[in-house]
C-alpha cells in the first residue's frame, strides 16, 4: 500500500484542538432540570474531526453521547423562507470515546451542530480538527507527490512552478502569521488550501509578518 495516499491521521501535529468544554444541565429547584442546549462551532478548512463526549454521571449501559450534524451557512436564494442553516448530514456519537467523523466537502467554512441527549446532565465535549494531507487528489488521478517546506518570511516565495501535468496542490500554513497566496487566498495559522482540480499555474506567497514556522507544500502530479 502506498501510504502517501492516506490521510496522516497518526501525526499529532496535524490535529488542532477546536474546543474542550464541560456543560451542565440547569437544576430548576423543583426537582426538574433544563437539559443542556445544543452547541455549535464554526469549522474552517477542515472536514475531518475527532469528537468526544463523556460524562462522570453516565450509566454503563448508555451508548449515545451526542448527535452531530454539518450545517452550511447558505441559502439557495434570498427569497427563501428559511434561515441560512442548511443541514447536510447527521451522525450519532458513541459516549466515552473519541469518534472520527468525516463530513462532506461542501464548503470551506461550515457549522458543527452538537446535540447532547436530555438524560445526560453533565458532559465534557472535546473537538479536534484535522489539518493534514488529504487523499482527494489521488482519487482524481494523481500518481505522485512532490513535498517541500518553506520557512516563514515576508519575502515572496515561489511555492510551485507552473506545471501542465499537475492534478492539484495543497498548501498548509504552519507559521505563526497569516500567509497570503497569489491565488487570492489568505491562510490563517494552521489553515490549509487546496487548489481546484487541474490548476496548473504558478503559486507564490508571503507571510504578513516575520515569525516562526513554515509552509508545507504538496504538489500532486
Amino acid at each position: 500500500m502506498d501510504t502517501r495516499r492516506l490521510p496522516d491521521f497518526g501525526n499529532s501535529l496535524e490535529w488542532n484542538l477546536v474546543d474542550r468544554q464541560t456543560y451542565t444541565a440547569v437544576e430548576n429547584g423543583d426537582g426538574t432540570y433544563t437539559p443542556i442546549p445544543p452547541k455549535t462551532w464554526i469549522i474552517e478548512n477542515s472536514h475531518v474531526l475527532q469528537i468526544g463526549v463523556k460524562s462522570s454521571m453516565a450509566m454503563p449501559s448508555w451508548y449515545t453521547g451526542a448527535w452531530v450534524a454539518q450545517r452550511l451557512l447558505m441559502l439557495p436564494s434570498t427569497t427563501s423562507e428559511f434561515i441560512a442553516n442548511v443541514q447536510t448530514c447527521n451522525y450519532r456519537l458513541r459516549l466515552g470515546v473519541l469518534n472520527l467523523v468525516t463530513f462532506p466537502k461542501h464548503q470551506s467554512t461550515w457549522m458543527l451542530y452538537v446535540k447532547i441527549p436530555k438524560w445526560i446532565k453533565q458532559a465534557l465535549v472535546e473537538i479536534w480538527r484535522y489539518d493534514g494531507r488529504d487523499e482527494t487528489v489521488f482519487d482524481l488521478g494523481a500518481d505522485d507527490i512532490q513535498a517541500a517546506q518553506f520557512n516563514q518570511t515576508t519575502e515572496t516565495i515561489v511555492f510551485v512552478a507552473a506545471n501542465p501535468n499537475r492534478k492539484g496542490v495543497v498548501i498548509s500554513n504552519k507559521g505563526s502569521e497569516p500567509l497570503v497566496l497569489s491565488t487570492g487566498v489568505t491562510l490563517e495559522a494552521d489553515a490549509y488550501y487546496e487548489t481546484p482540480f487541474g490548476f496548473s499555474g504558478q503559486i507564490t506567497g508571503a507571510w504578513v509578518a516575520p515569525g516562526a514556522g513554515y509552509a508545507d507544500v504538496r504538489d500532486f502530479l
